[in-house]
């Protein structure tokens, strides 16, 4: 070690041996861990209702080691375990100095007809001497998420202040999966609700908020309970039990409002004020002269007197005459007599507001008078605008019902077009609708007393919506013009076309076209081909209310999708499903369909449709659900090694049957492939034992046999020979492999000789005779051809010319 410096020393320094340092190095080293990374292609994943799926999971290292890494796979993540079946699965060995390596893990999610939201499946590994990264795997769900829909009965209920009632919340899932787990759902009152608690009464057996609990695998639940309302004497308004339903499930926030019951004074004449209104008919609504008979009408209290109203013009300069007296003589008569009235209204007053101001004789208030509750309405008319016939329609506002699902005869959607004034409809007055059903007339009316064209729509027998879109056409309006009510003459046009456009409408409850609203689910929602019969829990869902007095009876029918023949799949078992007498719900698990295997290699998957009825009178409405066929692969034969020699002796060979490509799926039962060996020249070139059959067990991918080949050591001379090896399966395409058989023999030679050796220049032409020997070496089974060509430094057709003869 060499001596340090004094300016060294001082700072500190000191000398390690290189053997210390390098140990250091290496300790440190040593102190590192590696990791191997987890991996799968992008884009992988599970999907209910595919069958099995292989997926190639990879495990990389950052550097080579020196000997073999082996990482053994679990499962985990956010996904059950009852979520997926693991049907093949190995560990991964990373050979020692590669960095990577590959296996096959082929899983099934379970097709459960239930709504899980997003799941995964973490892949962890574990391995001597290296930590090991995970790789989530998706299970992607085929169960839709359900709409939430709450609603309370009796429906519009009334409560008056010192009365009570009893209501019956229902929950229900509307389309979509059902929940795999129980549910609770959270009622409160809404913050827009009108109750004030204690002050208008109480809930029994307690006060909102309410937990309801939907059991798994239903489809609803209800509770019941009930408000007496307090009496008071104050005079208030309506008041409105709005409550709001809400629940966190699977990632998903379900909510939907509704209204319990409305709650209202007591009719109590004390407190009841009476009410004052004017009606004129017809209403003095054009520039001129309208004669007009004008009526005051009283409501609510009776005042026990006679009283005189006056409507008194709030712009005199408007409309003559500008007052009107209108005396209610007896203190038992609601109405006025009629009084006819002149009404004048000048050209200024056109597209404006006419106010009368309302008053009465005794007044409202003060000892003697009308109670200081009374209300006087003012009266007000439009009038309208001078016509213009240049006013094209060329737009329109589209409104929906409210109700989450409707069905026959009840109103859907009500389209308006605006005028300036009442108008007839100049052509056909329908407007076109596209719904899931096809292309429904909705019929339209002009309104004599407003300027408005309204096409309303109620469901009509047969007709169905289930997207929650509706569509019109480009031109999808057909009536064509308008005509002014008041002034024939004048008309005017539409848009052409109207919309210009095909427009799109969200928002659109279901349409249901029938007597009642089924759905149907179903679980499992598919079928793979070659497992034989699956029994399928098929549920009938009333979405509007409870089945009546009796059983109500739902008829089930199969029918092919786009890619689906008859041949594919075999149904038994009775195709209805029953919803009992009073229930919202039914069940059957007696139907079974059979995914026929054949041997044609079809899409992956295929679909076919359970559906019911789609309305008849007095007939239930029902909204099928798609079913899945899972075709299954083919299968490919391989033979390992691929030649035999023909003086090898006995030989032996493994035959492998495997399911078409690692992206098929495998089936859960075993599969049988008989095997029939050919080629060759017949039985004289080999005898064989073994190799008859082979056999992929349930969910494995490849299966082997053995077979034992026995060459004939002949002594001819011949070229390879292929023996093919092909397999039958029901209901499975085979391919086959190709053994070769090697000759051990050789060639004999063949040895040329001519009968002159010596050609002379100038010379006359000469004849030559060539002779070809073979050596006598193996027999020869067919005569042998020697084909003769010229060489040597003597050029053809310089230096000399021949012809073959």
């Amino acid at each position: 070690m060499p001596a340090m410096t004094g300016a060294q020393a001082s700072r500190g320094w000191r000398w390690l041996p290189a053997v210390f340092l390098s140990l250091c190095a290496s300790a440190l080293m040593a102190q590192q861990t590696t990791t191997a990374s987890l991996s799968v292609p992008a884009g992988a994943e599970l999907v209910e209702g595919a069958g099995n799926t292989t997926v190639r999971v990879t495990a990389t290292l950052p550097a080579s080691r020196a000997e073999d890494t082996t990482i053994s796979l679990s499962l985990g993540g956010t996904a059950k375990s009852s979520d997926y079946e693991v049907v093949q699965t190995a560990a991964i060995t990373i050979r020692s100095g590669w960095t990577s390596g590959v296996v096959n893990l082929t899983l099934k999610a379970v097709d459960d007809g239930f709504f899980e939201g997003p799941e995964t499946i973490r892949i962890e590994g574990a391995a001597q001497g290296v930590e090991v990264s995970g790789v989530d795997l998706a299970i992607t769900d085929n169960d839709k998420a359900p709409t939430l829909a709450v609603d309370a009965t009796p429906q519009n209920l009334q409560i008056e202040e010192g009365g009570a009632a009893d209501f019956v919340i229902t929950v229900k899932l509307v389309g979509g999966g059902l929940f795999e787990e129980a549910e609770t759902f959270t009622l409160s009152l809404a913050s827009n609700s009108g109750i004030e608690l204690p002050g208008d009464g109480a809930f029994s057996p307690a006060a909102p908020p309410w937990q309801l609990i939907l059991p798994a695998g239903k489809s609803s639940a209800q509770i019941q309970a009930g408000f007496s309302a307090r009496q008071d004497a104050r005079t208030e308004s309506r008041k409105y039990a709005d409550m709001i339903a809400s629940a966190s499930i699977a990632g998903q926030t379900y909510t939907d409002s509704f209204r319990l019951f409305t709650l209202s004074d007591a009719a109590d004449a004390q407190n009841t004020p009476t009410v004052f209104t004017v009606r004129c008919t017809p209403q003095p609504n054009l520039v001129g002269t309208t004669m007009s008979t004008c009526v005051a009408h009283r409501s609510g209290a009776n005042p026990g007197r006679s009283v005189v109203l006056t409507m008194t013009a709030q712009d005199p300069d408007l409309v003559a005459p500008d007052s009107v007296e209108l005396p209610i003589v007896n203190s038992g008569e609601n109405n006025s007599a009629g009084k006819s009235v002149e009404f004048v209204v000048v050209q200024q007053a056109a597209g404006k507001q006419l106010r009368w101001n309302l008053s009465s004789n005794p007044p409202v208030g003060g000892t003697g008078n009308l109670p200081a509750n009374t209300i006087l309405n003012n009266y007000a008319v439009f009038v309208w605008p001078e016509t213009d016939a240049s006013f094209e329609i060329s737009q329109y506002r589209l409104s929906m019902s409210s109700d989450d699902v409707l069905t026959r005869n009840e109103f859907a959607f009500l389209i308006v077009f605006t005028t300036p004034r009442p108008v007839t409809i100049v052509g056909s007055p329908a407007v076109e609708v596209v719904l899931d059903s096809g292309v429904v007339s909705v019929p339209c009316t002009a309104s004599a007393v407003s300027g408005l064209i309204t096409c309303e729509y109620r469901v009509q027998e047969g007709d169905y919506d289930y997207d929650g879109r509706i569509e019109l056409r480009r031109g999808a309006v057909k009536f064509t013009g308008w005509r002014d009510r008041f002034d024939t003459d004048i008309s005017g046009n539409v848009a052409a076309p109207l919309p210009a456009m095909k427009e799109t409408h969200s928002g659109v409850p279901l349409i249901y076209g029938g007597t009642h609203a089924i759905d149907l689910r179903v679980s499992p929602q598919s079928a793979q081909e070659g497992v034989g019969a699956q029994t399928l829990e098929i549920i009938a869902q009333d979405l509007v209310g409870m089945s009546g007095a009796s059983d109500l009876v739902i008829p089930l029918t199969f029918s092919d999708g786009t890619a689906t023949s008859p041949d594919d799949y075999r149904v038994t078992g009775p195709l209805t499903v029953t919803i009992p007498a009073g229930q919202s719900e039914g069940r059957t698990s007696a139907v079974s369909i059979t995914a026929i295997p054949d041997l044609v290699n079809e899409d992956r998957t295929e679909t076919l449709r359970i559906e019911g009825s789609k309305g008849a009178m007095m007939s239930p409405f029902v909204r099928g659900i798609d079913f899945s066929i899972i075709d299954s692969a083919g299968v490919a034969l391989s033979v390992a090694p691929t030649e035999i020699a023909e003086d090898g002796g006995a030989q032996t060979v493994e035959v492998t049957a495997a399911w078409g490509d690692a992206e098929d799926s495998v089936l859960p039962l075993d599969t049988e492939v008989t095997l029939a060996w050919s080629g060759a020249d017949g039985a004289a070139d080999y005898t064989r034992t073994g190799g008859d059959k082979v056999t992929i067990p349930a969910n494995a991918r490849t299966g082997t046999v053995e077979a034992t080949l026995t060459p004939t050591d002949d002594t001819l001379l011949e070229d390879p020979e292929a023996i093919l090896i092909e397999g039958t399966a029901p209901g499975r395409a085979v391919t086959a492999a190709e053994l070769t058989l090697t000759d051990d023999e050789q060639a004999p030679v063949v040895t040329l000789s001519v009968d002159k050796n010596t050609l002379t220049e100038g010379g006359d032409p000469v004849a030559v005779t060539v002779t070809a020997t073979i050596a006598a070496t193996v027999p020869r089974t067919r005569p042998t051809t020697v084909t003769l060509d010229f060489g040597g430094a003597a050029i053809a057709g310089t230096d000399y010319t021949a012809q073959w003869g």
